[in-house]
């Protein structure tokens, strides 16, 4: 199972080590997680945040060796074909591209203008929890 994971999941993961994201990445071995240069740099302008780092107490190594974690363990997925206007909001269209880039099963956000599309091109848009739900069976993606 291929999956792209939403920048609020990530940072969600790393700010929240015994919350649901943090457990979601935790199954990596059960799913190919999908990324893009796009995600990656929103996930470290996010990290950088000053309301993050201080109210987290993240530092540049800290932030660093996540993102590296975060490269490492991702496929990168060059997305040829942009997608625009779909998502309320713009910034998200990058999780939508990448997950049609990559052709991935499914798109995990905590964001309500992801997560209101349902779906996108069949690929389903879910949060933190179903998927995480699902992996144990206990729930359908859909």
């Amino acid at each position: 199972m291929k999956i792209v994971v939403d920048t609020n999941v990530l940072v969600s993961a790393l700010i929240s080590p015994n919350g649901v994201s943090a457990q979601l990445l935790l199954h990596a071995g059960v799913f190919q997680l999908l990324t893009s240069e796009a995600i990656l740099a929103e996930l470290a302008r996010v990290l950088h945040y000053d309301r993050i780092q201080r109210g987290y107490k993240l530092n540049e190594v800290l932030i660093q060796a996540y993102l590296d974690t975060i490269r490492a363990d991702s496929r990168v997925i060059e997305v040829v074909d942009p997608v625009q206007g779909v998502s309320v909001d713009p910034d998200d269209d990058k999780f939508l591209a990448c997950a049609v880039a990559g052709q991935a099963d499914c798109i995990v956000s905590g964001d309500p203008h992801l997560t209101g599309l349902v779906s996108y091109r069949g690929i389903p848009i879910v949060k933190p929890r179903r998927f995480l739900d699902s992996l144990s069976g206990s729930v359908a993606l859909y």
